[in-house]
């Protein structure tokens, strides 16, 4: 019995293959191959046994090569030999698990995968939709919004572009009003200085009616160059370190994974924010003066100015100075912090995921259809 049984576990995967590409087919009125293939291996049954085959495979491996060679193996030999099948295993079952991709809060190929079908618009390689100038209706029977932010509004955490809530906010719009259209003028890390720059560069041909503002408390650094140094991972003096954070699913999911246990800084980020950015301290000083002369452009285009803010800040002093300057300038302010908490893109990534982000298109939708009502009332469109 035992026999039989250690003989048919390395089929087990190919059977389970087998039946799931069985049920997926069955299950898509247009299958092909490829698809069928990529779907059922990202099942998580597969997954499973394909490790329990793995683990069976290892001692009979290391077994046949320790007799084959010497019957006396050295620890050198045996550990080289563990390093060799671990990598080789590890790689191959991390590039089945994650065959499209996932996202992680930094870059590497694992991630690079999981963004490689964005399509980017036309405002310097932001995310989201663009306003299209080929239609010949009046600007005045349009509804223009511009949506300005960082990584929460490029959709870092989000594989399809149609999960980010900017688009999802346009698709509600245009249930009401057809002709509305968005530009989204996004990027990862962009902070105060580079808003005002797009705000000036791309004001004049968006003629936005609305525009939505992104906040996040790393808009308010001067500078990334100034935060603190974290601490250097020892690997990563090893010479093919940047290499293999490129090339190799292992090497860039264990690095990832090592550094959540590493001894956290002396000096950390929130402790930066605090000394530097408090209000009363001159970074205060310069990013209100800096806000203000946002506001000040935005206001130029539009009285309709919606401040966004999808994610808990790390100081509350600073968010509430924040809100309660913006309150000042008359901007409308919504806060959803709580929802990126309970709705993580995934274990490795602490963005919002596309459940998030519909409760902020769904929460972003009402305010604009009261301005929409308002104007509409006031007979301004």
């Amino acid at each position: 019995m035992r026999y039989i049984f250690n003989r048919l576990i390395p089929f087990i995967p190919v059977t389970i293959l087998f039946l799931a590409c069985i049920i997926y087919y069955s299950q898509t009125q247009e299958p092909n191959i490829a698809s069928v293939i990529k779907a059922s291996i990202k099942s998580p049954i597969l997954q499973i046994s394909i490790i329990a085959t793995v683990i069976w495979l290892l001692p009979h491996i290391i077994n046949r090569f320790r007799f084959s060679y010497s019957s006396k193996p050295t620890l050198f030999y045996n550990f080289s030999l563990f390093i060799l099948i671990f990598s080789f295993m590890g790689e191959s079952l991390l590039r089945i698990i994650y065959i499209d991709g996932e996202t992680f809060s930094h870059s590497g190929l694992i991630s690079d995968k999981f963004y490689q079908d964005i399509i980017e618009n036309k405002y310097d390689k932001s995310r989201g939709p663009e306003i299209d100038n080929s239609t010949n209706t009046n600007h005045s029977q349009k509804l223009h919004i511009m949506v300005q932010g960082d990584s929460y509004t490029w959709g870092q955490g989000i594989r399809k572009d149609e999960d980010i809530y900017t688009s999802q906010l346009l698709k509600r719009i245009r249930q009401k009003k057809p002709e509305a259209q968005m530009a989204v003028l996004a990027k990862r890390g962009r902070e105060i200085d580079g808003h005002i720059d797009q705000l000036k560069h791309w004001s004049s041909e968006i003629m936005p009616d609305v525009i939505i503002y992104q906040w996040h408390i790393t808009d308010i650094e001067r500078s990334r160059s100034d935060r603190p140094e974290g601490i250097t991972p020892p690997w990563s003096i090893f010479f093919l370190h940047n290499w293999l954070i490129k090339n190799s699913f292992l090497w860039f999911f264990l690095d990832h994974q090592a550094r959540l246990v590493l001894p956290a800084p002396s000096h950390s980020y929130a402790d930066y924010i605090k000394e530097s950015y408090t209000p009363g301290t001159p970074g205060w000083e310069i990013f209100r003066n800096k806000f203000e002369a946002w506001a000040k452009l935005a206001k130029k285009q539009t009285p309709n100015i919606i401040v966004f803010l999808p994610a808990q800040s790390t100081d509350d002093n600073i968010e509430s100075a924040f809100i309660e300057m913006a309150k000042k300038m008359e901007l409308i302010v919504l806060r959803n912090g709580d929802v990126t908490k309970q709705h993580p893109s995934s274990m490795f990534d602490r963005h919002p995921n596309p459940t998030a982000h519909k409760i902020f298109a769904d929460n972003l939708y009402q305010i604009c259809d009261n301005l929409m009502m308002s104007t509409n009332e006031s007979g301004q469109r």
